[in-house]
């Protein structure tokens, strides 16, 4: 039995492929499941359990035994990774979908060639334990396939991201992108023995797999749960802090051949598992540091943005929101003057002052605010609009400060509160000429705030027109408990 780096790397492949199918099918029947990556991923666990069996060296089965096994998922990946591009892409054409479907057929002359024994004559190891394989004349043939369709992913993948449709995922595919090309270049080097016999291919999709996951992870692409996320997490980076202690460790005997702390590789493993277990712990102290005593003690607004944003989660009356914004944004961001403005429900575009901290105005809580935008400032907001986002508008130093509605002063920051493609408020801010304007701290927590004020302001309109309907009914049923009363008197 041979445990060295050729055996470890396909070994903590495999570990990681498994979690992806494993967490996958748990995820069965929800949201964003995809069976084509499910394939994808255990195609890959074959790929990689076979390579590392054949490396072992165990005597449970020939090396070629166990080569004719990797060769199932390393000549299979190909085709389910082309279908789970496909289907993140949201292609439905049809002749593409038949295309996708029907190249799976391959797999079965491939199969035939790889037991056949026309991809591999000969798999072992030589009397000093030396790896080796020997091409047979199919190989050239079997590669081409997988290689031509992983030519064809890539081609997907640079092609998708030009057509208009499918530009939002642009910034999805970068990464993915770049996995298939590293593993062109690992399937690639199965055709030099001299390089194959290192498990490069492997090394190669892990590193594939590791950019996937993260994209899947950034982009929420695929809902794995909790659990599931942070057991993958951590055996990414178990990965990554064994081969980091490897790598330092073969460093230092370059340069001093009397440090020999034993087995290399094993102590490696060890160190990185020991890394991820203590590294947690450190991480949640770190973040408690930072969220409790930094944060409040060098960004004090950012903490009264935080608790202001927990607290609109449970705010339904609309003149409550107003006034614990406008005191809240006051208070926390130092600021000169706020105002809360709202559209009147059922009246158009006609909007109303809610709640008003120190600004200069002659307007009072519950009148008429009119606005009118610089063209630049329209243009903004429509565009907010079709995209449904709550983004503020704000001066830079060398800018001059807004004029939005001549009932009010010049306004520092704009933030319109958006929902349904409807702007239905604003928030105003006013800063004193003495402040230097908002920093890009401030902005990120205002841009936090926006989003969870037009959430709650949503929730206070809907709240406002049941609680105006249930007083027309009140109403209704007055009247008509006095017409009756009134028929039924002498």
């Amino acid at each position: 039995m041979i445990i060295d780096i050729s055996t470890i790397i396909p070994a903590v492949a495999c570990l990681l492929y498994l979690f992806f199918v494993i967490f996958g099918f748990l995820q069965y029947k929800k949201d964003r499941f995809y069976w084509s990556f499910q394939l994808y991923m255990i195609f890959f666990s074959i790929w990689s359990f076979g390579s590392m069996m054949m490396h072992l060296n165990s005597g449970f089965m020939t090396p070629l035994f166990w080569n004719k096994i990797m060769l199932i998922g390393l000549l299979s990946a190909p085709f389910a990774l082309s279908n789970f591009i496909v289907d993140i892409l949201d292609l439905h054409k049809r002749s593409i979908r038949i295309f996708i479907a029907a190249s799976y057929l391959l797999i079965i002359p491939l199969m035939f060639l790889n037991f056949s024994g026309s991809i591999v004559l000969d798999v072992g190891f030589t009397p000093e334990g030396v790896f080796y394989y020997q091409l047979a004349p199919g190989s050239v043939f079997a590669y081409s396939i997988s290689y031509i369709y992983l030519l064809l992913t890539l081609g997907i993948l640079m092609f998708s991201s030009k057509i208009k449709p499918l530009q939002k995922y642009h910034k999805n595919l970068f990464l993915p992108l770049i996995g298939v090309v590293i593993m062109l270049i690992g399937i690639f080097m199965n055709i030099f023995p001299e390089v194959g016999k290192y498990p490069v291919d492997i090394f190669s999709a892990t590193i594939n797999a590791v950019l996937l996951f993260y994209t899947i992870y950034k982009f929420k692409l695929i809902n794995y749960s909790r659990v599931g996320l942070n057991i993958i997490y951590s055996t990414i980076l178990a990965i990554i802090a064994s081969v980091s202690y490897y790598l330092i460790i073969k460093f230092i005997q370059l340069y001093n051949i009397d440090f020999a702390p034993g087995d290399t590789t094993q102590l490696a493993i060890i160190l990185g598992i020991v890394t991820v277990i203590i590294i947690h712990p450190i991480r949640n102290f770190l973040t408690f540091i930072v969220d409790m005593v930094i944060i409040p003690k060098r960004h004090p607004y950012q903490t009264t943005i935080k608790n202001l944003s927990k607290k609109l989660t449970t705010i339904v009356n609309l003149q409550e929101l107003g006034d614990e914004v406008v005191k809240n944004l006051s208070t926390g961001l130092k600021t000169e003057w706020v105002v809360f403005a709202v559209k009147r429900i059922g009246d158009g575009d006609r909007f109303i002052m809610i709640s008003n901290s120190k600004c200069p105005t002659e307007l009072k809580t519950g009148d008429e605010l009119v606005f009118s935008f610089p063209k630049e400032i329209e243009n903004k907001l429509q565009r907010l609009s079709r995209e449904n986002s709550s983004s503020i508008i704000n001066v830079h130093p060398d800018e001059p400060r807004l004029q939005v509605s001549d009932q009010l002063p010049m306004t520092d920051v704009l933030i319109p509160l958006i929902f349904r493609k409807q702007i239905a408020g604003y928030i105003l801010i006013g800063y004193d000429y003495t402040k230097s304007l908002i920093t890009s701290i401030e902005v990120e927590a205002l841009e936090i705030l926006a989003a969870q004020s037009s959430l709650s302001l949503e929730n206070a309109l809907s709240f406002e027109q049941l609680r105006i309907q249930g007083n027309e009914l009140t109403m209704s049923k007055n009247k008509l408990e006095a017409i009756f009363n009134g028929i039924a008197s002498p």
